[in-house]
């Protein structure tokens, strides 16, 4: 790269402070977010806790709630039973009452007809003239008549009047029995209406325990629900937690990768800057032409793949080994094969710093490679001849400017290419 001192610099600071900027927001961000997640956690945990607590309560107050409704179940069932109870019973008194009555007509019917004999016999004795037994016994023409006479008369009275007090006790008795039915009556009929009444009480006691306990069902299901739901999200937030660790765990990791770059670019100024006064005159140099040099110990000679400045060596950079040169030239100047052979690989090659590279195999073990190329003319399995444009100069991948990074390897070892070209 070739760059005035005075340029470099400010460029390298800038570099290095987006890079602490980037590593600030990278810092900053997940530690944040984790703190978010904790924050989040903690207060679902806590608000599942509280469910939890309400859940149990709600789950207690609809187990009494049941028992509350089984205990109305049972009270209003033996109200059904004392209810029928008392109907069979006013029903059964009724039964008494009519036949009681059916009695009382009997024995007045009895006392009417009674009452009609003695009314005709009364009628009979006095159409005969003699209504007074005194009389019957004196108009007798012999004491043995009138003996009978008045003994009949005797036994007739008794007759009548032990039918009549029989007929009137009879009466009573009928009489006396219906009005202790028709007491016993009313004391059913009220007993009846009151386990009436007690009857709809104890539904309605019982409808509103019903409803009760279907309200405490309703609130166990809904907290039920609220519980399921706070145990997913709970879930869902720690494994949002452990995403965002892994999140930091990668973050720090590109921090540290971030200031081992900023180290390298630091590194760089300090190599680049001593030898800016000296690039600055190369630049307005010719610069060399491309001829073919011959390689040690009898190896094949490449020529010069670029026209430009050899900006870095082969050999030790910035604590690890340079495996090529880097030749520095305007952007876009052509870049050819530095010997024929075939194209191995021709494409942006990810990860690996160099952008887009070309590797072109040669034969005995020759390779040579051809990075941070603008563009590429070639394809891989392309057969080429030396000379043969391959693309050109520009900066893609890692670099700090424009140039070619040219490496040759000799049976799978980088070797410094200035002893091949």
């Amino acid at each position: 790269m070739i760059l005035s001192s005075s340029i470099h610099s400010p460029l390298s600071r800038a570099v290095l402070l987006l890079l602490v900027l980037a590593m600030a927001i990278a810092t900053s961000g997940p530690a944040s977010a984790t703190g978010s997640e904790e924050s989040r956690i903690s207060q679902t945990r806590e608000e599942l806790e509280r469910v939890r607590g309400e859940l149990n309560a709600a789950r207690g107050e609809a187990d009494d709630d049941m028992i509350a409704l089984e205990d109305a179940d049972a009270q209003l069932e033996a109200v059904f039973t004392a209810v029928e109870t008392a109907q069979q019973a006013v029903g059964r008194q009724e039964d008494a009452v009519a036949e009681a009555e059916r009695e009382l007509a009997v024995a007045q019917g009895e006392l009417v007809e009674q009452q009609q004999r003695m009314a005709l016999r009364i009628n009979r004795l006095y159409r005969q003239a003699r209504p007074d037994p005194l009389i019957t016994v004196l108009d007798a023409s012999t004491v043995s008549d009138a003996v009978e006479q008045s003994a009949y008369i005797t036994a007739i009275g008794r007759q009548d009047r032990a039918l009549v007090e029989g007929l009137e006790n009879a009466q009573s008795r009928v009489e006396g029995r219906q009005r202790a039915l028709d007491e016993e009556t009313v004391a059913l009929d009220r007993v009846l209406v009151e386990q009436q009444a007690l009857l709809v009480e104890v539904e309605e006691i019982r409808n509103d325990r019903e409803l009760i306990a279907a309200a405490s069902q309703d609130l166990v299901a809904r907290l039920q629900s609220r519980e399921e739901h706070l145990e997913e999200e709970a879930i869902e937030l720690l494994r949002e937690q452990a995403q965002a660790e892994a999140r930091a765990v990668a973050e720090a990791a590109a921090k540290e990768a971030a200031e081992q770059l900023a180290a390298e670019v630091i590194a760089d100024d300090e190599a680049e800057g001593e030898d800016d006064e000296a690039e600055i005159e190369e630049a307005t140099a010719p610069p060399p032409a491309p001829a073919p040099v011959a390689a040690p110990s009898g190896g094949g000679g490449l020529q010069w793949p670029a026209g430009g400045t050899v900006t870095s060596g082969f050999g030790p950079r910035w604590g690890r080994n340079h495996n090529g040169i880097d030749i520095a030239a305007g952007s876009g100047a052509p870049i050819v094969a530095a010997r024929g052979g075939t194209v191995t690989k021709a494409e942006n090659w990810s990860g690996s710093g160099f952008g887009n590279v070309v590797i072109i195999a040669h034969g005995n073990g020759l390779t040579t490679l051809y990075a941070h190329m603008s563009s590429i003319a070639v394809s891989a399995g392309q057969s080429v001849g030396g000379g043969t444009y391959l693309g050109g100069m520009g900066c893609t991948g890692s670099c700090t400017g424009t140039h070619l990074h040219f490496e040759v390897w000799a049976g799978g070892t980088p070797v410094d290419p200035m002893g091949y070209l």
